[in-house]
């Protein structure tokens, strides 16, 4: 039985093929104990936290990761109580979270597919939650969970595409690589139900 998630983890990997890059996120989330990398009432990362893990895969991608100060704007949404807040007995005693947020910087068009095989609406990476109830704040990267979301950065012509297959974990890294790629695709697996290797195929996606 595997005890903790750096076995679990390992194990993962160690069932791979050698094709496959793996990524040591857990080990750069280490060299930052004691950042705000993962909120206090929610089963979150932050976006820093994100930011960390993108790093991290960008260095085996032999990519530059972008910079927060140039490639972003730093978005405060305020207060957030997240999906531990109340389950906890003593809500009280415990301290409100804050998100911020890095919005990407740059000639984008991001369009989002609420349902498989729809035309999707356009809309921004980032949503401005700031004004929204305190257990919503999550929701400004990617608007939240959808099957498929699809970012093109204008700036980028020349660059490759890339497919981010995730859980809401992802919501807060995906809005990274649009400084690295010419288009980002999300996927929800929770969400999509269609062939993802016929999606690669069709789209011609580099990376995933």
């Amino acid at each position: 039985v595997l005890q903790n998630q750096t076995d679990f983890i390992q194990a993962t990997y160690d069932m791979m093929d050698d094709s496959v890059i793996t990524a040591d996120c857990m080990g750069q989330l280490a060299q930052h104990i004691g950042e705000y990398t993962y909120y206090r009432t929610d089963h979150h990362w932050t976006a820093l936290g994100a930011y960390y893990v993108y790093e991290a895969i960008c260095e085996q991608l032999d990519l530059e990761p972008a910079s927060l100060e140039e490639d972003f704007e730093l978005w405060d949404q305020g207060t957030f109580r997240g999906s531990l807040y109340y389950k906890a007995p003593k809500t009280k005693a415990l301290k409100d979270d804050n998100v911020y947020a890095y919005n990407p910087l740059g000639n984008l068009n991001t369009r989002i597919y609420r349902q498989e095989g729809g035309s999707g609406f356009e809309w921004t990476v980032l949503t401005d939650m700031s004004k929204s109830k305190v257990t919503a704040k999550y929701s400004t990267f990617l608007s939240g969970d959808a099957p498929l979301v699809r970012i093109i950065n204008n700036d980028l012509p020349d660059a490759g595409d890339v497919l981010i297959i995730k859980d809401s974990f992802g919501n807060a890294m995906a809005p990274f690589f649009v400084q690295n790629y010419h288009t980002v695709y999300v996927v929800d697996y929770r969400y999509y139900s269609k062939s993802l290797s016929n999606l690669v195929g069709s789209l011609g996606i580099d990376d995933i």
